[in-house]
């Protein structure tokens, strides 16, 4: 390979490919990356190189190297954890008798549908008084959300835990009986994925990526965010069955074991890799 990078800075360019694709497995796959960023053999040339593949294998050297981060973490479900006797205790002192919780966990922005979980709350906590709603996380709606809470008569059913640290999300997990998320849009839905695998059911939106994450009647519901009165009806329906309630939760972690664990995800992603590669193998074998 040449060395010379005539105005060529390769860091830069190294950083470009890794935000296209941060796991860099093989020369050829960074030179399908750099293909696709518009790269070309007399490109590679015209800065020293002797082609798009030498090109490839000086940004792999100077790439830092991709580490995959933990999975969701496996935590057993115990449903008196510490964490749960000290807010029963904290809502004891509210004059509140928890029973039941569910759980909202994320953001607090537009697009998570907050002002619609207040008003399927409020349906709800009709029907069961010895239900308790927590609202864990911070952002820009927290306050509006508290006043709109106040006036829908929500002070003694919904309590608002401001923001909650990495470290502690499993303990909020742990401490509901079923998490309630009727979010517009997810790319992924990360935190609904992080309850199942604490074996929560879930009442979810039937929006977004969330029809890939849950299984529609089998860890939990999915729900149209235009028909609030079927969230409703599932979230009773679930806070009325404890032993659907353990069935789902069981269903929920055997799916994220199954499907959504970082060895599985990575293999399946690397299937694809394998396929666009053979193909652009194949087209570059015939054009030459």
């Amino acid at each position: 390979m040449a060395t010379a990078t005539r105005g060529l800075n390769l860091d830069a360019l190294a950083r470009t490919v890794c935000d296209v694709e941060s796991r860099l497995k093989d020369r050829l796959e960074t030179a399908v990356i750099l293909e696709a960023l518009g790269y070309k053999d007399e490109d590679a040339r015209e800065h020293g190189f002797r082609n798009l593949f030498d090109l490839a294998e000086g940004v792999r050297r100077v790439a830092t190297p991709y580490a995959w981060e933990e999975p969701l973490r496996e935590a057993p479900r115990k449903r008196e954890s510490g964490f749960r006797l000290y807010l029963a205790g904290m809502f004891y002192n509210l004059g509140w008798v928890i029973m039941l919780i569910a759980l909202f966990l994320g953001g607090l922005k537009s697009r998570k549908n907050l002002f619609l979980l207040l008003d399927i709350w409020r349906e709800v906590a009709r029907q069961r008084a010895d239900a308790r709603l927590v609202v864990a996380g911070a952002g820009p709606l927290l306050r509006p959300l508290r006043r709109y809470a106040g006036r829908s008569g929500l002070e003694r059913s919904v309590v608002f835990t401001g923001y909650v640290p990495e470290e502690e999300k499993v303990d909020y997990y742990n401490l509901a009986d079923v998490l309630l998320f009727p979010s517009a849009m997810e790319g992924f839905g990360l935190g609904v994925a992080e309850a199942m695998a604490c074996e929560l059911p879930v009442v979810v939106s039937d929006r977004g990526s969330l029809p890939e994450v849950v299984a529609d009647e089998e860890g939990g519901f999915l729900c149209d965010p235009d028909a609030p009165e079927a969230f409703v009806r599932r979230v009773l329906l679930l806070l009325s069955e404890p032993l659907l309630r353990r069935k789902f939760g069981l269903a929920n972690r055997e799916r994220v074991d199954r499907v959504f664990r970082w060895d599985h995800c990575a293999a399946a992603t690397e299937r694809v890799y394998e396929e666009v590669l053979d193909a652009w193998r194949r087209r570059r074998a015939q054009a030459r």
